[in-house]
C-alpha cells in the first residue's frame, strides 16, 4: 500500500469517527470519542495514515517524559486490517520519536492481540513487563474495618526504592493499568491521585483513572507487586478508600498474586477472544 501520513486536527474528527465505527472490539477506548481530547493534548501527537486521501489508520505518539516516548491509540479501519497498515503506523510513530530526540519508545498491548505482538517483534521491540488484569463491579467490594482506612502512603522515591529491591519488582517502568509509566518519582509526586502503599514485601500503587474524553472518574486501580502475604491488607485499604466512588475497581498483578486477588472477589478481565486480559509492554531503544 502507498500510505501518506500527517498530523490530524479537529477538522478531521468526522473521518476519525467514521474509521472508529468500522472497527471491532479492539477499538477500546473508541478513538471516535477520544480523538478530540488527544488532538488538544500538547503531550500527544495524533497522526493518520491515508491511502488515496482516505483515512485508513490512526496512531498517537505521547511524550511520557523527556527520555520516554509512547506509541498509543493505534487503530486500523475495519476494511484495511492485515494489510500492513498497523506496522506502518508503529513505524511512523517510531520515526517521529527519533526525530524528536527520544532515546526510548514503547507501547502497550494485550497478549491476545497477536497482531500487535507480532508487529513489536518484527520491528525489534523487546517484550517486557506483563501484568494480569481483574475487575470488580461498583458496590461489590467487601466491607472493611476502620483500621484499614488509616494506611499512610509512601513517598514516591521510597516506594520506587522498595520496588527495585523486590525480586520480581519493576526496575524501569511501572504498570498503571492499560499503560506503563517511567520509574521516576517526579511522575507520581506531581499527581495527587496516584499514591503508593506498602506492607511487608508488598507494594501497591493506588490511583484514580479518568476518561480521556471527559476527565470524569472511570475507575480506581490497584497495581500490586511483591509478596502474596500482604495483598489482603493492602487491598482492604484500597476498598475502603475507593468503594464509595461508585465506579469499577480494577486490579493488576503478576501471576504469583492471582489467587489472593481472586479470593477477595475480583474477576478476570477478558478481551474480545474471551480469554484473560494480560497487559504487556514492548520497548525499544532508539540510540
Amino acid at each position: 500500500m502507498n500510505l501518506e501520513f500527517r498530523e490530524l486536527n479537529l477538522e478531521d474528527l468526522p473521518i476519525i469517527k467514521k474509521l472508529s465505527r468500522s472497527m471491532d472490539m479492539r477499538n477500546d477506548p473508541k478513538i471516535g470519542k477520544t480523538a478530540e481530547a488527544l488532538i488538544k493534548d500538547p503531550k500527544c501527537f495524533l497522526y493518520g495514515a491515508f491511502e488515496d486521501s482516505k483515512l485508513v489508520g490512526v496512531g498517537g505518539l505521547r511524550e511520557k517524559f523527556e527520555n520516554f516516548a509512547w506509541i498509543e491509540d493505534i487503530r486500523v479501519h475495519g476494511k484495511y486490517q492485515k494489510k500492513g497498515v498497523g506496522t506502518a503506523l508503529f513505524s511512523y510513530g517510531e520515526k517521529i520519536a527519533a526525530e524528536r530526540g527520544f532515546p526510548r519508545v514503547a507501547f502497550q498491548t494485550v497478549t491476545e492481540n497477536k497482531g500487535s505482538c507480532r508487529i513489536g517483534e518484527k520491528l525489534g521491540y523487546e517484550r517486557r513487563h506483563e501484568m494480569i488484569a481483574f475487575w470488580m463491579r461498583p458496590g461489590k467490594a467487601p466491607t472493611v474495618g476502620k483500621k484499614f482506612l488509616h494506611q499512610q502512603p509512601l513517598q514516591a522515591k521510597d516506594a520506587l526504592e522498595k520496588l527495585s529491591e523486590l525480586t520480581d519488582g519493576p526496575k524501569e517502568e511501572i504498570c498503571i493499568g492499560w499503560s506503563y509509566s517511567p520509574f521516576e518519582a517526579k511522575y507520581y509526586d506531581t499527581d495527587p491521585e496516584k499514591n503508593f502503599y506498602s506492607s511487608g514485601e508488598t507494594v501497591m500503587l493506588d490511583f484514580i483513572d479518568r476518561s480521556i474524553a471527559t476527565n470524569e472518574i472511570d475507575g480506581a486501580k490497584a497495581i500490586l507487586y511483591g509478596s502474596k502475604e500482604n495483598v489482603r491488607e493492602l487491598l482492604y485499604g484500597f476498598f475502603g478508600r475507593n468503594k464509595n466512588l461508585g465506579v469499577v475497581l480494577f486490579c493488576l498483578c503478576s501471576e504469583q498474586l492471582v489467587p489472593e486477588v481472586l479470593a477477595l472477589g475480583f474477576k478476570h478481565a477478558n478481551v474480545w477472544t474471551g480469554n484473560n486480559n494480560i497487559v504487556v509492554m514492548f520497548d525499544k531503544k532508539l540510540n
